[in-house]
């Protein structure tokens, strides 16, 4: 059955409080003694009854007697819809004496207290301690008050009196939260020896404002497109949407007034935003829908990186981990070198094998796809530990040149790069031609390879003569008549200056002897 419309609804109610206020003598005279109706409601209790579709009422008829203190009755309220109007009426008197047997004497009626209470918690005086004022020599009264805002006169006065009243506190405090739950109603008595002496109440709930409940969305990742529906669980047909006061959606997304949350989200995080869902009733009361909104893990940096072993190394890449943070992972790394999970950064100390190793940075966290990057890195030989110069051996002689080799090698025994090595000689007259040793004068020296604080060394002996070159070749000379016998060399000639050479250098010991040192 649909709803009532707005009309219905007040003619509905104007109809209400002329039998709530005229039908009050007529109603007294039904109530039971208390001794019944104590016993009736042991078996009646209260009951909810729903009216229709849109008017839901329910009460309670168990008696209370309050004095000094306070006491609740619950009056349970069933069906669905949201709050548009609430009228309650409270049948209750204020006596000297007690309930059941009244005293004659003054009642204190400013001790008085009645509120009724929402399913979600919200409180509304409808006899406030104090809206009725002491006068001396009234006597107690009873009552049949129905409490409405749209009564013209609040209550009030010296004493309780029938009819249709606003409360102390509006009703429209209840408007747009769920009907449906268990009301209470306060019964309050401020001084003992004059009890409040409460007999029953009926409660009225007007639905047809939409309902919106707090509510979780489907989460989105921040660049990609968002789209999502909000609506009211009941509610008058049409509904729209807005964006309570002071909230505002995540950026990167609106709230349509068909309740479409949507757009591209730019910011992460879980995110909120509070909505009123409208009809011709009137507002539903606000609801706040969470997002979560994720966003992509990102990795990027150089394609390829070296790194020497034995030498510490680091490569950072650029890393946004998004939202939640993402964990990076690395395979195919050198032995010696580990990944940061958090930062992505590789770094320790290459100490396997050389060559250029494929590895690859993986930032996940959990948003899919997870996002990779590509790395060739070079692992090369370290710095050389030890070095050495050669030749070993070596026969030379004053003015000739020798061209040395050094060599070197890393903590793991790889050829390592020597290239920035240099030699001295300890003979001034030697010149020096990168790796190239010219002897100037005869005797021995010492001849040292450096690089950095290594150094190896080698003692050199040059002889007082160079080593001659062969002869160049001649044209060849006219036969000569054949002569007996071999003919002798003549004294001082090419053949004694050959013998007198070899033997200074046999005197000499013209060679190299090779001598190392390390720093």
């Amino acid at each position: 059955m649909s709803a009532p419309s707005a009309t219905a609804r007040l003619a509905i109610r104007a109809v209400r409080h002329l039998l709530l206020t005229y039908a009050q003598p007529v109603r007294r005279l039904l109530i039971a003694p208390a001794a019944l109706v104590a016993a009736a409601a042991l078996v009646i209790g209260s009951a909810p009854t729903i009216a229709s579709a849109a008017t839901l009422t329910g009460s309670n008829t168990i008696p209370a007697q309050v004095d000094g203190g306070e006491q609740t009755r619950t009056i349970p309220i069933v069906g669905d819809g949201a709050v548009d109007d609430v009228t309650i009426t409270v049948d209750f008197s204020k006596t000297d004496g007690s309930c059941a047997a009244p005293a004659s004497g003054n009642a204190f009626h400013q001790e008085i207290r009645l509120a009724l209470v929402s399913p979600g918690g919200t409180t509304v005086d409808l006899v406030s301690y104090g809206s009725y004022t002491y006068e001396s020599g009234v006597s107690g009264r009873s009552a049949s008050i129905t409490f409405d805002d749209d009564a013209a006169t609040q209550v009030g006065g010296t004493e309780p009196v029938s009819g249709t009243f606003r409360p102390a506190q509006s009703l429209s405090a209840f408007d747009g939260q769920p009907a449906a739950g268990d009301w209470t109603v306060i019964l309050g008595d401020g001084f003992p020896a004059d009890p409040l002496c409460f007999t029953q109440a009926a409660l009225t709930v007007v639905t047809g404002v939409p309902t919106l409940a707090d509510a979780t969305l489907p989460s989105g990742i921040v660049g990609d497109a968002y789209s999502t529906v909000i609506a009211a669980t009941d509610g008058d047909q049409p509904i729209t949407y807005a964006l309570a006061e002071g909230s505002s959606a995540p950026a990167g997304l609106t709230l349509a007034a068909d309740g479409t949350l949507s757009g591209t989200p730019s910011v992460s995080g879980d995110l909120a935003l509070d909505v009123v869902a409208s009809n011709a009733d009137g507002d539903s009361a606000p609801a706040t829908f969470t997002v979560r909104i994720d966003q992509r893990a990102a990795i990027d940096g150089a394609a390829t990186a070296a790194a020497q072993i034995a030498v510490p190394f680091s490569y950072l890449p650029e890393l946004e981990p998004g939202d939640p943070a993402a964990t990076v992972t690395a395979t195919g790394l050198p032995e010696g070198l580990e990944v940061d999970a958090a930062t992505g950064e590789i770094s320790g100390t290459p100490t396997g094998a050389l060559g250029t190793f494929a590895v690859v940075l993986t930032a996940d966290n959990g948003v899919e796809p997870a996002d990779t990057l590509q790395l060739q890195l070079a692992v090369v030989a370290g710095p050389a530990v030890s070095i050495a110069l050669t030749p070993e051996t070596l026969a030379i002689g004053t003015g000739s040149s020798q061209a040395f080799v050094v060599s070197g090698v890393d903590a793991e025994g790889n050829a390592a790069d020597v290239s920035a090595a240099t030699l001295t000689s300890s003979d001034a007259s030697d010149v020096v031609d990168g790796l190239t040793v010219t002897f100037g004068t005869p005797g021995s020296r010492t001849i040292t390879a450096t690089l950095g604080e290594l150094a190896d060394a080698a003692i050199v002996e040059v002889a007082a003569a160079p080593v001659p070159s062969a002869p160049a070749p001649s044209a060849p000379a006219p036969s000569a008549p054949p002569v007996a016998g071999p003919s002798l060399p003549q004294t001082g000639g090419a053949i004694a200056g050959w013998l007198a050479l070899v033997a200074g250098l046999l005197v000499a010991g013209g060679v190299v002897v090779r001598r190392r040192s390390r720093a």
